[in-house]
């Protein structure tokens, strides 16, 4: 099954399947506040954000997805390729779908059945998504810092690991579920904790290479590895308060925006720090004859024009006969010297 398809099938949807499309009790409304639906339309500025903003993010993820699909089979690519997946079905959920219920003034119990199921594929999303998100910075950690822990992304090993990943995309379950507050508490711990050690490695530690990344300054790498960490571990801590707490209104406002941006973030990154997606993006929207011109050309191009250098460069011409370069060689003329 393609991975979007495998988020229909974790416990939540099997549950509520299983009971012939009726939800639990747990998730039916009153009789009374039952159809409350507004014709009416809202145009305040928050649903129009989310709604408008929902659309753009998920167009320049998309872009970005088609040029990594372009890309190398890698570990890094193929985790990215993941994290994206992922991502586009959340800002499906916490923004596009977010602004449209918002705009029309839909509340849960108008369609009681079509927000669970959205509701059950964006928690999907981002638990599913966590561990991408972590193997992502924990991956190029290992490109950077060498030894042991380039052993997980062998070719047998690496395997093994989508795997696993596999069957914990399947769990997300139904109702209250502690794995979601073991996600929540430790996305924060593991990123802060790997791509600190990234940043003391890029600032202390001067013999390293980024084969795969093809970044021109440290900055670049210290860049990706913040905005990653500080929007995926703000909206866990966020909603892990508000699972448990009563909160103000405006911290409902602040989690969305938190978790919008833990995925609209990354397109972001990529388009504006990573020049081998950049290079892609541009591979992919304009023609081969205007690149050519403007100078600009994607990584299977560079890596063509300089083999074909290289070759120009070992090649060595024949030595003149005697006689100088007008001289014949058996019935042809002797081209060395042109």
């Amino acid at each position: 099954l393609p991975l979007p398809m495998m988020l229909f099938y974790n416990l939540s949807m099997i549950a509520f399947m299983a009971n012939r499309f009726q939800l639990n009790e747990y998730y039916k409304c009153p009789p009374s506040d039952g159809h409350l639906m507004s014709s009416s339309v809202s145009w305040t500025p928050i649903p129009l954000y989310f709604l408008s903003s929902g659309v753009t993010f998920t167009l320049l993820y998309f872009i970005c997805f088609l040029a990594m699909l372009q890309l190398k089979r890698h570990a890094s690519n193929v985790l990215m390729l993941k994290l994206a997946i992922y991502d586009m079905l959340q800002l499906s959920v916490n923004s596009t779908a977010t602004g449209f219920l918002g705009f029309y003034q839909i509340d849960y119990c108008d369609y009681p059945k079509l927000i669970f199921i959205a509701g059950t594929i964006g928690n999907g999303a981002w638990l599913a998504g966590a561990p991408s998100a972590v193997f992502v910075s924990f991956e190029r950690l290992a490109e950077v810092a060498g030894g042991r822990m380039t052993d997980i992304f062998t070719k047998h090993n690496f395997r093994t690991l989508l795997i696993l990943l596999l069957f914990w995309e399947f769990y997300p379950d139904i109702y209250y579920n502690p794995v979601h507050s073991v996600i929540n508490y430790g996305l924060p711990i593991f990123l802060l904790a790997i791509n600190a050690t990234l940043v003391h490695f890029l600032l202390f530690k001067t013999n390293y290479h980024i084969s795969q990344w093809l970044y021109k300054k440290k900055i670049q790498i210290i860049a990706q590895g913040l905005v990653l960490t500080i929007f995926h571990a703000s909206t866990g801590i966020i909603y892990e308060i508000m699972q448990h707490y009563a909160v103000p209104s405006w911290m409902f406002i602040v989690g969305e925006l938190s978790w919008q941006q833990s995925s609209a973030m990354m397109p972001v990154v990529y388009l504006t720090l990573n020049r081998t997606i950049q290079n892609q993006v541009i591979h992919l929207i304009l023609p081969k004859s205007i690149r050519f011109k403007l100078g600009i050309k994607n990584v299977k191009e560079t890596i063509a024009q300089e083999n074909n250098q290289n070759a120009g460069a070992l090649y060595v011409a024949p030595p003149a006969p005697a006689g100088g370069c007008g001289a014949k060689v058996g019935s042809q003329k002797n081209l060395a010297c042109l």
